[in-house]
């Protein structure tokens, strides 16, 4: 799903995706098991025992998600075509009703008679009671939800977000044009792992546009030395600052390695190491020969993440909520980009045509360059008030009475952080 061959998407969605035909989604009652056709708004039905399809219903639509209610006999589909949750009888399949929901319904969730829905283009989530049918409360996001799901023990409604672009100059915000844009993440759920979170040793070989230059021992030991905790390090080696091309096939004839290319332009400053001290909240600026400290830049809090476009250094601030552009020649804060959530990581790209092949793209000269951000995920108490529970202490968080954000909760009972997967921009 994030990486689609050109000739075969799907304009179902707010944008192209590959179009599975099937099955996408499946759950299981007794001894039958139900399974979405999404292209065609079809649930198959399967015998479990005998390996053989005995029924379907045609829906119509664009189906994007499907529980299983065992203890009501009901199966519950989003279609996100045509807003609304059907309902079907879980022991013969047959139609039993649907409710309208907002726009665009992208994926559901189950809990203890609750049914909630994350309505992508709404924005919002919304919790529904089973028995009534009637929505009992919500809650809205700055982003778009993509995926909810019900995690750990006691539960959590766990909630992930469609990523969002913005033009590094103007700031101004763009709708996303695929549903993730980091390699290897065709599935939209997430792992959400308690326990501190450990950042990867300081490294200047990441991909992403950075300069491909291993760090000296002599370095990393400097690094070491100037205090606080280094995220993250970015090297300006040969005045040539890296920059990163993303297409559908992360790849492009036009540049010079997989997904990178090089600025025509030259930085007046050459050997310059930076580094990332989300305590201090600083980036610290060293001549990569002396390891001399040359300068020191105040950051928004908790900077982890910084990676070069062009003649800028983008800087990425996880409890500030900013993604800061620093200029290399003069190393000066150029802007700051606020960020409705808190983010999880980010990149700095130039965005191809997704829908186009490699070997037919315009020269990547001519793409947009884009910040992409993706958010970290939310959690809420599935009895909650605004989720339409009972009388359980409402969570705290960036939205107050809604939602918190999990390294938040963790960090006040001793942990440092609360994080999904290791790894980052």
């Amino acid at each position: 799903m994030a990486y689609p061959q050109p000739e075969k998407t799907c304009a179902q969605y707010p944008f192209p995706v590959v179009a599975p035909p099937g099955p996408d989604c499946i759950g299981l009652f007794a001894d039958k098991a139900f399974f979405t056709a999404p292209e065609c708004g079809r649930v198959g039905i399967l015998d479990v025992g005998s390996e053989k399809i005995i029924g379907s219903v045609e829906l119509g639509g664009y189906l994007t998600d499907l529980v299983v209610d065992a203890a009501r006999a009901e199966v519950f589909l989003s279609d996100a075509a045509r807003n609304r949750i059907v309902i079907l009888d879980a022991n013969d399949g047959k139609l039993k009703g649907e409710i309208t929901v907002p726009e665009f319904p992208r994926s559901i969730a189950l809990h203890n008679g609750r049914l909630f829905v994350a309505c992508a283009l709404a924005r919002k989530v919304v919790g529904i009671d089973v028995a009534s049918r009637k929505t009992a409360g919500s809650v809205d996001f700055p982003a778009m939800p993509r995926h909810v799901e019900i995690q750990g023990e006691p539960a959590r409604l766990a909630v992930s977000f469609l990523p969002a672009t913005f033009d590094p100059r103007s700031l101004k915000e763009f709708p996303a044009d695929r549903l993730t844009y980091w390699p290897n993440e065709p599935h939209p759920g997430f792992d959400i792992k308690a326990g501190p979170f450990k950042d990867e040793a300081p490294k200047a070989n990441s991909r992403r546009g950075r300069n491909n230059q291993n760090l000296s021992a002599k370095a990393l030991e400097k690094i070491a030395s100037i205090g606080g905790d280094i995220a993250d390090v970015a090297v300006l080696g040969d005045r040539k600052p890296a920059g990163f091309v993303l297409d559908s096939a992360q790849c492009n004839a036009n540049s010079n390695g997989p997904g990178e290319y090089y600025t025509p332009q030259k930085a007046s400053v050459s050997n310059r190491l930076y580094a990332v001290d989300s305590k201090g909240s600083r980036l610290v600026v060293l001549d990569l020969g002396t390891l001399e400290v040359l300068q020191e830049i105040k950051l928004a809090a908790e900077p982890v993440s910084a990676q070069f476009f062009g003649l800028e250094l983008f800087v990425l601030s996880r409890s500030g909520r900013t993604v800061t552009a620093v200029d290399v020649n003069e190393n000066k804060v150029l802007r700051e980009l606020p960020l409705p959530m808190a983010p999880e990581r980010f990149m700095v790209a130039q965005l191809l045509d997704r829908d186009t092949a490699c070997e037919f793209q315009p020269p990547y000269v001519q793409s947009p360059i884009r910040v992409i951000v993706d958010y970290a995920p939310l959690a809420f108490e599935p009895g909650g008030r605004n989720l339409g529970g009972g009388p359980a202490r409402a969570p705290r968080g960036p939205r107050q009475g809604a939602a918190f954000h999990l390294r938040r909760r963790f960090r006040r009972r001793g942990a440092r952080a609360f994080h999904r997967a290791p790894g980052g921009a």
